[in-house]
């Protein structure tokens, strides 16, 4: 008996080792795919602070098809969630189209307006913490479910309206041809030499009313539905997966914790060097703290690959699960951003913290661990150039030694980097991702050699890679040939490469041929924006859409009229806020169902009416969104209880899926009031650190 037992032991341990290979021994020099990784939920986890594209990862670049060549795997979550989103609102759209006018969907109607809304606040809001996206994203989702199912029920009542309706009219109408031919029956037997006329009997009515139920029936037909229940081994195994992520979304959290307290320790080093001290003592011993965990989490990472065996579909999330553990209990990208914090203050305790940080990725191997050292190299480099440069030697993959390089030399202004970052792409073995990393290049440098190297590597390129990437090499050189090597089945990628060249006109017929109903608007809205085309906006067919490329071209015209006439309260919210035009504004934001507009709205009035503004702040619904209200308020009066007030909505300003948004609140009170009052900054630079520090790393 023990020896069968210990076969089998040694069976699950076999299985889970080789489930795990690809997450533990990770092959560097490999271009770094998206879909090869799971990405943190903070984009500076693989970012440097301050990278454009983190700005831009919302603007439309084009179809989902777009991600075939993503290189960030949170970016490519981002879009996906948006497009997932969308999905839901075309299918909406068609339920809502196909639907008599008779049908009763008011509430649905309602409760879409606000769906539309929120909508458009995931479309402005930055994206700062991937989960908090996420979490926004499925929230939306599960309230345009309820819309949806609204419209599917609406639907089916005017079928079982339609159902009533024919039956009773086949069963008067049988009923009628009965009593007639009855009639007639009597009247020949009588003239025959028959009986007296004779009223139809109850058999007569039990027979129309057999014939109405019968022509009823579908109205009480309900389908019969099946439930799923779970056997003991597959709750066993779904509470294995659940443990694993919980464990990973901790370490996160513990990663992004240590780099708040750093970020709170360096602002505060100007008005209070003790305490800034201090923080920074905390952020090192969270970071330290993580390290120590990890045998514990070495051991979670194998009891979710061990309690997945026996399900294929289980034992595939297990090794992302997995994957996702091991990178965040390796990582040290908290320190990297520790130290790129503390060189404002202390640039030689900074180059410390580095080095420790460098240490810690020997013996590792991995995406995750090319990514830290890049990380480690431009941070150094920013201190002291040339140890930056020396790091980059220890960058084994290609493409990220390539994009080390380049942002090395955009920092330091040495060009002769550029040639050594080409180099290092050249060594990538996708043409590819050779292709856009020297597009990188070439667009950083401006040397245009390297485009035409860049656009004879996707000779070898196959659809829909190739429209993408041509579509960028376009955007990115200018050169407006490139599009018609795009492949007309890939409209958006060529609409796409038009717009980046401000051949509005020519996108614009582009975009028509592409099948997607709300892709074709985002891509028309886009476009109609940046044309200022009036009327190319009004033909945009998504409602949301058309009202947000009329927002920003009344921005861009300045004018108030075509502001004032956008049907969507929330964008002519925005547009009369961003025209200055804050009463009417505010007269509009009546309309409102999600109240986000207002958040930029009491941040501007602030700065020239405060006690207008203040006014405002109530209308707002989420306490993140009424916090950075008020910290604009207190900026501009410093009166004691607009402090207080935003002191503690700052404190109450949490976000679903972002665990840092109470003290980034607070933080960002801290810094508005520090030239203002010394002591009031205190306070707020407390609470900051305070919160940090409380933020739960369990599991």
């Amino acid at each position: 008996m023990k020896k069968d037992r210990l076969i089998t032991l040694l069976v699950l341990v076999a299985a889970s080792l080789l489930a795990a290979l690809p997450v533990l021994a990770d092959t560097p020099a490999r271009p770094p795919v998206a879909g090869r990784f799971v990405s943190g939920s903070y984009c500076v986890s693989c970012h440097t602070p301050g990278d454009e594209r983190l700005s831009t990862v919302l603007e439309w670049s084009g179809g989902i098809e777009r991600e075939s060549i993503g290189l960030c795997a949170a970016a490519a979550q981002v879009r996906e969630d948006i497009y997932y989103t969308e999905r839901i609102l075309l299918a909406i759209d068609n339920a809502r189209a196909g639907l008599p006018a008779r049908a009763s969907i008011g509430k649905a109607e309602t409760q879409l307006a606000a769906a539309r809304e929120t909508y458009s606040r995931m479309l402005d809001t930055p994206v700062n913490s991937l989960n908090a996206v996420v979490s926004e994203g499925q929230t939306l989702r599960y309230r345009l479910g309820k819309v949806y199912t609204r419209l599917n029920q609406a639907g089916e009542a005017v079928k079982r309206q339609n159902v009533l309706i024919v039956a009773v009219v086949v069963t008067l109408v049988l009923g009628v041809a009965l009593v007639w031919g009855l009639v007639n029956i009597n009247r020949f037997s009588i003239k025959g030499g028959g009986s007296d006329y004779k009223m139809p009997g109850w058999k007569t009515g039990l027979f129309v009313l057999g014939v109405f139920v019968l022509f009823a029936l579908p109205i009480f037909r309900v389908p019969a539905q099946t439930i799923d229940s779970a056997d003991e081994d597959a709750l066993a195994r779904q509470a294995s997966l659940d443990s694993a992520n919980r464990a990973a979304e901790a370490v996160d959290r513990a990663l992004a914790r240590s780099w708040m307290l750093a970020r709170v320790g360096a602002e505060w080093a100007e008005t209070n060097p003790q305490q800034a001290q201090q923080a920074l003592d905390e952020a090192l011993a969270a970071a330290e703290e993580i390290r120590a965990q990890g045998q514990a989490l070495w051991g979670e990472t194998h009891a979710v690959l061990e309690g997945t065996v026996g399900s294929p579909a289980a034992q595939e999330k297990a090794v992302l699960a997995a994957s996702r553990l091991t990178a965040n209990s390796q990582r040290v990208w908290n320190l990297r951003l520790i130290a790129a914090e503390w060189a404002k203050v202390d640039p030689a305790r900074a180059e410390e913290i580095l080095n420790t940080a460098l240490r810690l990725t020997t013996g590792q191997s991995g995406l995750y661990r090319e990514l830290d050292v890049r990380g480690i190299a431009v941070t150094w480099a920013a201190i002291d150039p040339a140890k930056g440069l020396a790091v980059t030697d220890r960058i084994y993959d290609p493409a990220i030694r390539s994009w080390a390089l380049r942002e090395i030399a955009a920092l330091t202004g040495d060009g002769s980097l550029y040639t050594q970052a080409a180099e290092a792409a050249r060594q990538v073995d996708s043409p590819l991702y050779q292709a856009r990393l020297l597009a990188l290049v070439a667009a950083s440098s401006g040397q245009t050699a390297f485009f035409e190297e860049a656009v004879s590597l996707l000779e070898q390129v196959d659809n829909p890679a190739r429209a993408y990437a041509l579509a960028e090499l376009a955007a990115a050189s200018g050169n407006g040939s490139l599009v018609e090597q795009i492949d007309r089945a890939y409209p958006a990628a060529r609409a796409y490469a038009l717009y980046r060249l401000a051949q509005y006109d020519a996108a614009w017929t582009e975009t028509e041929a592409i099948p997607d109903a709300i892709e074709r608007a985002r891509a028309q809205a886009a476009i109609a924006a940046a044309w200022g085309n009036v009327e190319a906006a009004n033909r945009i067919t998504d409602p949301t859409l058309r009202a947000r490329a009329l927002r920003d071209i009344a921005v861009s015209r300045q004018d108030a009229a075509l502001a004032g006439n956008i049907d969507s309260p929330y964008y002519r919210v925005q547009a009369l806020t961003r025209l200055e035009l804050y009463p009417q504004a505010v007269e509009a934001a009546a309309e409102l169902r999600d109240p986000y507009p207002l958040r930029e709205l009491v941040a501007r009035w602030a700065a020239v009416d405060p006690q207008a503004a203040r006014a405002v702040v109530d209308m707002l619904t989420r306490e993140a969104d009424r916090a950075e209200a008020m910290r604009a308020i207190a900026a501009a009066t410093g009166d004691e209880s607009d402090v207080e007030r935003a002191l503690n909505l700052a404190l109450a300003a949490r976000i679903r899926g972002d665990a840092l948004a109470p003290a980034e609140a607070s933080l960002a009170l801290a810094k508005s009031l520090v030239s203002l009052d010394t002591g009031q900054a205190e306070a707020a630079f407390t609470q900051a650190y305070t919160t940090a520090v409380g933020i739960s790393t369990r599991y």
